[in-house]
């Protein structure tokens, strides 16, 4: 899917902290987060900006585990000018015209992960057929889960 407007500004801005990928309520969308600074004082409020996307999803659940519907899905990244490098390229690869979409691998673990409760999860962005690493998850299937 192509993206806002207002997605490609906020983008760019210095004021960017964090990205949100998420499917909730059957809506899937990227979330920007920026720090807005108040004219006149100290303080610090927080903008969004949500641009609808397609996420596909490679589910690979086995076992007793019943995940064959994934409901929810929320990966987030922190956005630090110096330190993030591989979210920096991935966001300087979005082009007006670019197409935007995510892939996630779900459940990609091995028999011994699944004994022991422990679970993976990958997140790809696709930014006209190029595929990036935004990030991974491998820990207990719980709550701190990006995907329920």
């Amino acid at each position: 899917m192509k993206t806002s407007i207002e997605f490609q500004t906020a983008k760019k801005s210095k004021e960017l902290r964090s990205i949100l990928v998420m499917q909730q309520d059957g809506k899937q969308f990227v979330r920007l987060c920026l720090n807005e600074k108040s004219k006149y004082n100290n303080d610090t409020t927080h903008v969004f900006v949500e641009t609808p996307t397609q996420i596909f999803i490679q589910n690979y659940s086995c076992g007793t585990r019943d995940t064959s519907k994934i409901t929810k899905i929320c990966f987030h990244f922190w956005v630090y000018e110096h330190t993030q490098n591989h979210i920096n390229t991935f966001l300087n690869s979005i082009k007006k015209e670019s197409e935007l979409h995510f892939r996630v691998i779900a459940y990609n673990s091995s028999d011994n992960w699944d004994e022991a409760g422990f679970v993976n999860h990958k997140l790809y962005a696709i930014v006209d057929n190029k595929e990036f690493l935004l990030g991974e998850f491998t820990g207990k299937d719980n709550s701190a889960s990006p995907i329920i």
